[in-house]
């Protein structure tokens, strides 16, 4: 196969639009694919089958193309495979996912995917891409972009050509990124939970009125009705995850509000005794306790 260069993004998240509800991000594709076969090595009990090729068995799915078996096949195909990958969802029902990766080889990607679909040219934003009735790509520089939605694809090519913000200028990602370092993690994904939860509190909630839902599961309710978002990054090895998580609340929700009550002194501590191993103190104001309280009392009503 001839390898061809194309300008390179440094990242597919520059085509990615601002307020997509979700996306998992791997920093490098096939370090990604060798580290979770080392992982499932390490959790599979003794003559048992260890799983592999558990990220490339799912490439296979999200491109719609015959199943990969190694990091090569990928390789054949196009794919830059030392590049970052991201598969994120633009609506809150997680129904269609899209993919953005790095390809080498512009025309074996096209020829693979062309393959399993009907293809034909279209033009968007003075950029020509393809699409069938069950799915649309289109490469932009050197990342692909393929989705089962034309739409959706659409929306990525105007964020390509500045029309919309790119997920590097959410602010979100960049705090989060600044929190992350994220080049040093395996993986990292973020979840917009107050969209999901726009579509998806009402049903639950009705739903757990119908059933004796016990005190936990009214309280994960309580709590996705006030989060903002929730983020996640981990750095795979041998011995499995090591992950860090960040949930955003909502600015007007109860939790931050007590969260961010300015703390007096705090004069109970000085009467514990000196070798206490672990001491703390709070301040809650009247109204924040009292609204504390009646929230607590729905719960377990």
């Amino acid at each position: 196969i001839t390898t061809i260069s194309y300008a390179k993004i440094g990242t597919v998240l520059h085509v990615i639009p601002t307020g997509s509800v979700g996306w998992v991000r791997a920093n490098n594709l096939a370090d990604l694919n060798e580290k979770i076969d080392e992982v499932m090595r390490g959790l599979t009990p003794p003559g048992e089958d260890i799983p592999q090729g558990i990220i490339l068995k799912t490439f296979s799915q999200l491109l719609s193309v015959h199943e990969i078996d190694s990091v090569s096949e990928l390789e054949e195909l196009g794919i830059d495979v030392r590049g970052d990958l991201c598969v994120f969802w633009m609506d809150a029902s997680f129904q269609k996912p899209l993919m953005a990766v790095h390809v080498k080889d512009k025309a074996a990607a096209e020829a693979a995917l062309q393959s399993r679909h009907n293809f034909v040219d279209a033009e968007y934003q003075d950029i020509t891409y393809k699409r069938s009735d069950a799915a649309a790509f289109v490469i932009l520089d050197d990342v692909l972009v393929y989705a089962q939605s034309e739409e959706d694809v659409q929306k990525c090519m105007e964020t390509y050509v500045k029309a919309n913000q790119s997920l590097l200028e959410d602010p979100d990602y960049i705090n989060l990124d600044a929190r992350w370092k994220s080049d040093t993690n395996d993986l990292t994904g973020y979840i917009a939970l107050g969209k999901v939860a726009e579509i998806y509190l009402p049903i639950l909630k009705a739903l757990s009125g119908r059933t004796d839902s016990n005190t936990m599961a009214q309280l994960g309710l309580w709590l996705l009705e006030q989060a903002e978002s929730l983020a996640v990054s981990a750095v795979l090895d041998a011995q499995g995850a090591r992950m860090d998580h960040f949930l955003k609340l909502k600015d007007d929700s109860l939790v931050q509000s007590f969260l961010t009550s300015q703390p007096r002194s705090h004069e109970l501590l000085y009467f514990l005794p000196k070798d206490t191993a672990i001491a703390g103190g709070m301040t809650m104001d009247a109204e924040t306790t009292e609204r504390m309280m009646m929230a607590f009392v729905d719960i377990l009503s």
